[in-house]
């Protein structure tokens, strides 16, 4: 992965949704703790048994997290899209990442340090929970722009 920032950090964040509640001051907080990189098609983001250093968030382009079989094949367990996180439960859990993931085309991503995310913990707490609903909710039970409510509170629409 190559170093790579075209826009300022900042305003990759604003557009992500899991940074869309945060206010300046919040988003500032995090900055020392982000880096934007560039990776080629088919590179390699990381590799399943890795430690991840952060949350990464794609900001362009696209990959796919998979689980390479024993025939040397692959599963493709997810593909990742701009706006998706990945790799948020490992990186808490100091665990290696059960996948690996790898750029489909020609990518840009954020990595959000962990360090940056428990440096204040009350952030935290709102950058994970920003659209934790408070019940089981199914695709099938909410028409497309039907507003639903937040455990923060906020409103947002499907």
């Amino acid at each position: 992965m190559t170093p790579f920032t075209p826009n300022p950090i900042r305003e990759s964040l604003l557009r992500l949704p899991l940074f869309s509640g945060l206010n300046a001051e919040e988003i500032t907080l995090l900055l020392p703790g982000v880096r934007e990189y560039k990776v080629a098609a088919h590179e390699m983001l990381f590799q399943k048994g890795d430690t991840l250093r952060g949350i990464h968030m794609l900001v362009a382009g696209q990959a796919k997290l998979f689980l390479p079989t024993a025939h040397g094949a692959e599963k493709v367990i997810a593909m990742v899209n701009p706006g998706n996180a990945f790799g948020e439960a490992v990186v808490f859990l100091d665990k290696p990442v059960p996948v690996s993931a790898q750029a489909l085309q020609d990518s840009a991503l954020l990595i959000i340090s962990k360090e940056a995310l428990l440096a204040d913990k009350a952030l935290l707490t709102q950058v994970l929970t920003y659209h934790v609903v408070p019940a089981r909710v199914l695709k099938a039970q909410v028409p497309v722009g039907t507003p639903i409510t937040s455990l923060q509170g906020q409103t947002f629409t499907i």
